[in-house]
């Protein structure tokens, strides 16, 4: 949707405007297209990783390390687990659908070498979610001095991967595996893995009808296209800390005491300064939307959701919800009436608390006070561990705007988890696709 400026120069001079537009889409859609171009000549081999490869079952990963004359350590969380010559060794005893850290290094004293590497992989499942595929999705981070390296479990329907770097597109993908040469050592990076895929192929309840009644609403709507309505979006997210600050020894890492408490907000908004009433018979042919972007400590919103979590609390994590005002005007934009949507359809679910991890899930379903509509839905999953990793599994309707954000108790600045624009308020029907996304921090050991 264009912003009101954009639309009064429009309406001033259209056919200016139009070409600036279309000069502006043509020079994008080329440099994306010369990206590619340069990342096709250099295509991703999935050969393992440098150590060797990595075998995941529900209650155990074993390292199939390379043959050589060296001598190999491992370290979980800081606890030796295993130091020989030996090209095989498995961790046993885990939880299913975990995730878990390692510090590996291998060294050659004669001939002087010696490599280091950061990993973190999970345990399998035996049945996968049908809510969200990417909840018990096996992804493996492998970090060294030079490289970082990305794997994944393909996902049905998937065909190709996008690779970006501070939100630039650096790469792309078939292989569900990704290396590049790490740009510094001593920087924080973010790394996002996007996908698409059509709905006819999704884990979404019946699916075949879904995905034709999606492909209607795409064909009713002008903002919307019959291809979006029925495509459901992947994004995987990575937070990876400073190489150099990853691959000290983990002996000491294990040894200092992690600060285990966040604070995370989840919100989601309007962009819009007035949403038009699709019931044109209605009296009330206006709302007023939230007129802003992304922002975290934006006082505008439809609904907003806040977790505290602290490790040394009795109550680990404590819920706080909240829904925005909803205000009605006439075909004149005059004022008629507001009120606030109750927020009963937000829940916290299934808190489980032990040693290694907390997990929460979080169910929201909040519709417009005023009208019949359908809801904003959303669940996340979330995995505080104790070691400081933090893991976010979330699904959404395509519209309105969400954002997510996190930060420790004493920090001002919040780092962004998630953020997607608004496809539309039909893409809030149920049969229509949804957003799924995992953020995971790769920045302790």
């Amino acid at each position: 949707m264009l912003s009101s400026s954009l639309l009064e120069k429009v309406k001033r001079n259209p056919i200016k405007t139009a070409g600036i537009l279309l000069g502006t889409f043509v020079i994008a859609r080329t440099a994306e297209k010369i990206i590619l171009k340069k990342i096709e000549k250099a295509p991703q081999k999935d050969d393992g990783f440098a150590f060797g490869t990595i075998r995941h079952s529900k209650d155990s990963i074993t390292f199939l390390l390379k043959e050589t004359q060296g001598l190999y350590t491992i370290y979980r969380d800081g606890k030796l687990l295993y130091r020989g010559d030996k090209s095989e060794f498995t961790d046993k005893g885990l939880v299913p659908g975990t995730l878990y850290q390692y510090y590996v290094e291998f060294t050659e004293e004669e001939k002087g070498i010696s490599k280091k590497y950061g990993v973190q992989t999970a345990t399998a499942v035996d049945q996968k979610s049908e809510n969200n595929i990417l909840k018990d999705l096996v992804n493996t981070t492998v970090i060294s001095e030079e490289y970082i390296q990305f794997k994944w479990e393909p996902i049905d329907g998937i065909d190709e991967y996008f690779i970006y770097r501070e939100q630039q597109l650096i790469g792309k993908t078939k292989t569900c595996n990704f290396k590049e040469k790490i740009p510094s050592i001593s920087k924080e990076y973010n790394y996002q893995i996007k996908a698409k895929r059509p709905l006819l192929l999704s884990e979404q309840g019946s699916s075949k009808t879904n995905s034709a009644i999606a492909g209607v609403l795409g064909i009713a709507k002008n903002d919307t296209s019959k291809e979006q309505t029925a495509q459901e979006e992947f994004t995987i997210r990575k937070k990876i800390g400073p190489v150099e600050h990853l691959l000290i020894s983990s002996e000491t890492n294990g040894q200092e005491k992690k600060e285990n408490n966040w604070l995370v907000r989840y919100t989601t908004f309007l962009q819009e300064e007035w949403i038009e009433n699709p019931n044109i018979v209605s009296s009330e042919r206006y709302f007023k939307g939230d007129n802003r972007h992304y922002d975290p400590e934006a006082n505008s919103y439809r609904t907003r959701t806040e977790i505290t979590y602290d490790a040394e609390a009795e109550e680990a994590t404590v819920l706080k919800k909240t829904a925005g005002i909803t205000k009605a005007y006439d075909e004149d934009k005059q004022y008629l009436k507001e009120e606030r949507a109750s927020d009963e359809g937000i829940e916290l679910q299934e808190v489980i608390k032990n040693e290694d991890f907390v997990r929460f899930e979080l169910y929201h379903e909040v519709g417009n006070p005023l009208v019949a509509s359908p809801a904003i839905n959303y669940r996340l999953f979330g995995t505080f561990y104790c070691n400081g990793t933090v893991d976010f599994i979330g699904s959404h309707d395509q519209a309105p705007c969400h954002e997510v954000y996190m930060k420790k108790h004493d920090e001002k600045e919040w780092h962004t988890i998630h953020q997607t624009n608004n496809k539309g308020l039909e893409m809030m029907a149920p049969q229509t696709a949804n957003h799924l996304w995992r953020f995971t921090m790769f920045t302790e050991m």
